[in-house]
């Protein structure tokens, strides 16, 4: 026996209340984090020079995001086994910050082995600092020690910037040749290491070191 039109169209009619009701509804939106604040501005001392016991002070005081995707481990030359982690505000660094200098990163060694060219000590930290001097970017790479021995200072360093505003603080290590497209290395360049440091840095852009 079929369904009569007349029964139908009360169906219809019955339900098109709740319908309407549904549509009316809406889901409110998920609560949002407030956003963190930028890095804490280091301070240069005259003449543009580092504060050493002034960037470890700060260094040791902010926080980095450990999780994946956010930070990044990865087997770097010779066999060290190192993750940079961001500072959770570094993608919030106003572009008048680096005249101060910032800590933008930190490196932790994982491996028992030395990487002098990035301040990696055996099971060490190393922060990473990015300051203006004479109109040029530089990285200087401080390991969180009491002696300026191992210090890594005046690496030139590009800001590049991206396609959209960054959401969140991000840092890789970035394989000559294949995600660096000026670096030419290829496969070997992965073979040899030589990875580079790699982080949001502004709002609007990213910073890495030349070499």
């Amino acid at each position: 026996m079929g369904i009569r039109p007349s029964a139908i169209r009360a169906l219809l009619l019955m339900a098109a209340p709740l319908l309407l009701a549904c549509r009316m509804e809406r889901t409110p939106a998920p609560p949002t984090d407030p956003a963190p604040e930028p890095p804490t501005p280091v301070g240069l001392d005259a003449g543009g020079e580092i504060n050493r016991a002034r960037v470890l002070e700060v260094a040791r005081s902010q926080q980095y995001d450990v999780n994946p995707g956010s930070s990044h481990r990865a087997v770097l030359d010779y066999g060290v086994e190192a993750t940079i982690e961001p500072t959770v505000g570094a993608y919030r660094n106003p572009k008048d910050g680096f005249d101060r200098g910032v800590i933008v990163a930190r490196f932790v060694n994982n491996s028992d082995s030395t990487l002098s060219r990035l301040g990696l000590l055996p099971r060490g930290t190393t922060y990473w600092f990015i300051y203006r001097k004479d109109g040029q970017l530089f990285s200087a790479y401080i390991p969180d020690i009491d002696t300026d021995k191992h210090d890594v200072r005046g690496v030139p360093t590009i800001a590049h910037p991206p396609t959209r505003p960054w959401r969140q603080s991000v840092a890789q290590w970035q394989l000559p040749g294949i995600l660096d497209k000026e670096g030419g290395l290829g496969a070997l360049g992965v073979a040899a290491g030589g990875q580079l440091p790699w982080v949001t840095c502004e709002g609007s852009g990213c910073c890495k070191p030349s070499t």
